[in-house]
């Protein structure tokens, strides 16, 4: 061993970061990695006993947890760690990249008298340990499983926990943060250390909660400083964070700058939603014969990163029960979108309610050629009085986002989380399918304020 490699292994068994800069290796290189100054602030906060990360999706987080994991096996053995993810697989994955890295050779430079002696059921036992423990070095679990009863742990990694599930309620919440407090967290030996990870989702859920407690340091690190400035321009130079923003739209912020929704700040809370979709499973409650309408929110260019063409249909019932039965959201050009719609509105025979800004007019007047068409011109006051009716009609139960399967279709769920992340901040894209959906109430509202016209029986005088 050269005398810059005997240097650079001394520090590696001494420095969390410059064992992670050695071990670590870029996956189309193969060449060591450089960690960005934000990898750098994340080991200091795992030097604590009580630390929270946030950080944005592909930033490196999970790598350097792994790579941090095996550094601490080496100075330690003796360890027992208990991974959590939000589901077993993502455990799994930060503990397979955890148990490579003990098998790398560079590891066995750094620490060579530590490597995997087992691995079973996805947990794995190191050597080198003094006292003997039939704890695994390493055990993964999802949140809240129980399989981790019984045992102990010196130190608790929870990566990525949450989900949209876990997130998106108050009981989803509580239910999450007794999963991790009851079954996990009482598992803690004295002086045990706890490690939590992930995105932002919401300003009260497990993350957002166990940064607020005595003892705890948090710390968000977004893609963006706040000059603008890329955080690792090495991966993420500017025009690559501008396609991501495009890509993600509304999810952009909490996704990319760590900035969790605010309960306080939704136009639509969950629970309305989750009442809508409870009432698209109830079997009394049936669309069928109602008077039907399609909402279309066009988008003007299919190139990548652009918005999507968006179509919800509607089905008004004769108790004015709105159920939304159908959403799609697409990259179509005119000619497409044109054609999609309609095919839609003759064999369900609708009533087309289109965005007419700018070129929607003209798709309006293309298809007023075809079905029964309506343009709808959205300005800041049409749209915020589409929303306070959508949010009012979503209050007094007259949604129902049907689940004919049983549970909501990869669309609707999109539409769902379209809806809890809305505002009308101008800056913030509203998101396609909540768009074609705003289209959609507003003609909605016109069907129900329509007299329906009907047809009594004849009866002669005197016979009543």
């Amino acid at each position: 061993m050269n005398p810059v490699d005997a240097y650079l292994v001394l520090r590696a068994r001494q420095s969390p970061t410059t064992f992670a800069g050695y071990v670590l290796r870029d996956a189309t290189t193969n060449k060591p990695v450089k960690l960005a100054p934000q990898h750098r602030a994340m080991h200091a906060l795992w030097n604590g006993d009580r630390a929270v990360v946030w950080a944005f999706a592909e930033g490196g987080k999970t790598t350097n947890l792994a790579a941090r994991l095996a550094w601490e096996l080496g100075r330690n053995p003796g360890l027992r760690i208990n991974v959590v993810g939000g589901a077993l697989g993502q455990a799994e994955k930060l503990t397979e990249s955890t148990r490579r890295l003990i098998e790398s050779d560079a590891y066995a430079r750094v620490f060579p008298g530590v490597a995997v002696a087992k691995a079973k059921d996805g947990a794995f036992w190191v050597t080198g340990r003094v006292a003997f423990s039939p704890s695994a070095s390493v055990t993964p679990t999802g949140l809240g499983q129980g399989s981790v009863l019984g045992q102990r742990f010196d130190l608790v990694v929870g990566d990525d926990l949450l989900d949209l599930d876990s997130t998106r309620t108050q009981l989803g919440r509580d239910r999450a943060w007794q999963a991790l407090t009851e079954v996990h967290l009482s598992r803690l030996t004295p002086g045990g250390r706890v490690w939590l990870s992930g995105t932002a989702w919401n300003s009260d859920d497990v993350l957002e909660r166990a940064a607020r407690l005595p003892g705890w340091v948090g710390r968000r690190f977004p893609v963006l400083d706040s000059h603008g400035r890329s955080t690792w321009p090495e991966r993420w130079p500017l025009d690559r964070v501008e396609l991501r923003r495009q890509e993600l739209r509304h999810a952009f912020s909490r996704v990319m700058m760590c900035a969790p929704l605010d309960e306080s700040c939704l136009v639509f809370g969950p629970e309305l939603i989750d009442r809508a979709l409870l009432n698209g499973r109830m079997p009394h409650l049936s669309p069928v014969g109602g008077r039907v309408l399609l909402g279309v929110d066009p988008a003007f260019s299919v190139g990548p990163g652009t918005d999507l063409s968006a179509i919800v249909m509607v089905v008004v019932d004769d108790s004015n029960i709105r159920h939304l039965t159908h959403v799609e959201a697409s990259r179509m050009n005119h000619d497409q979108l044109v054609d999609r719609v309609s095919n839609l509105a003759r064999a369900n025979k609708a009533t087309v309610y289109i965005e007419a800004n700018a070129g929607g007019g003209v798709l309006a007047t293309m298809l007023a050629k075809r079905v029964p068409t309506k343009g709808l011109y959205t300005t800041k006051q049409s749209k915020v009085a589409r929303v306070e009716a959508l949010n009012a009609e979503l209050c007094s139960d007259q949604w129902a986002f049907s689940c004919p399967l049983g549970s909501p279709s990869a669309e609707l769920r999109a539409l769902c989380q379209e809806l809890e992340s809305f505002s009308l901040d101008p800056a913030v894209h509203t998101g396609d399918r909540a768009s074609a959906l705003l289209v959609a109430c507003e003609g909605a509202r016109s069907f129900v304020e329509r007299p329906i016209g009907r047809v009594f029986p004849w009866t002669p005088p005197g016979a009543r």
